[in-house]
């Protein structure tokens, strides 16, 4: 069964933290998606993270970015503490893919300036992906677009957003380097209002098929892969 739960903003750990939506799809795959409004003295209030992520945080200059990383980790331990687990922060593998702590739990985490989206799963790897329909679509598009599926775009910026979305979500589920977008990730044909569309991951283990799930938000396309 899927549904969509609406949620008003909710008070976690001292902080008002606007998750805007909150829903599952296949079944056991559940979505957080949180408008960024905090600023980073807020969003450090309370938040676990080990001495290797404030490690980590501390490489980065910009302060917009500051944000977008605080406000990534305190979605994950919000949602992640609502399901009665334990949260004790993220550990990133070889790859740079997020991986939980001290839960069993599968996790996906995609920032942009204005809106943070994480993607939890209890066994199955996940990967999500926010993007913003905009006209820079149109410039890179030949790189990661194959002549089937540019065809099919027509340069409509609704769909090479998709398209994007979902083979960046694939990318992030699959968790491993050299994959190219354009030959490696197809994303089959799909209707303008579809909420699930079907992609594939072609390399040398052997293809396989993945179930997408497209949500939007404002000017932003979202897909989620399981």
């Amino acid at each position: 069964m899927n549904h969509l739960l609406i949620l008003k903003p909710q008070t976690i750990n001292s902080i008002c933290m606007p998750i805007v939506r909150r829903w599952r799809v296949f079944d056991d795959c559940e979505i957080a998606l949180w408008q960024i409004t905090e600023t980073t003295d807020e969003l450090q209030q309370n938040l676990i993270a080990s001495p290797d992520e404030w490690a980590e945080y501390a490489t980065i200059a910009h302060p917009q970015k500051q944000r977008e990383w605080l406000a990534g980790r305190q979605t994950v331990q919000a949602l992640i503490t609502s399901n009665a687990l334990t949260y004790s922060g993220l550990v990133k593998d070889e790859f740079g893919k997020p991986h939980l702590r001290a839960a069993n739990a599968q996790i996906s985490v995609t920032h942009t300036s204005q809106y943070v989206a994480v993607a939890t799963h209890p066994t199955l790897p996940v990967g999500i992906d926010v993007e913003r329909v905009a006209e820079k679509l149109r410039r890179v598009a030949p790189k990661f677009l194959s002549e089937k599926e540019t065809q099919h775009a027509s340069d409509n910026l609704a769909r090479l957003a998709t398209y994007w979305c979902s083979k960046e979500a694939l990318y992030k589920l699959h968790g491993v380097r050299k994959i190219r977008f354009k030959e490696d990730i197809p994303i089959d044909d799909f209707d303008d209002a579809a909420l699930f569309l079907t992609g594939h991951l072609l390399y040398a283990a052997g293809p396989q098929t993945h179930r997408l799930h497209r949500f939007w938000v404002d000017d932003f396309c979202g897909i989620l892969a399981v």
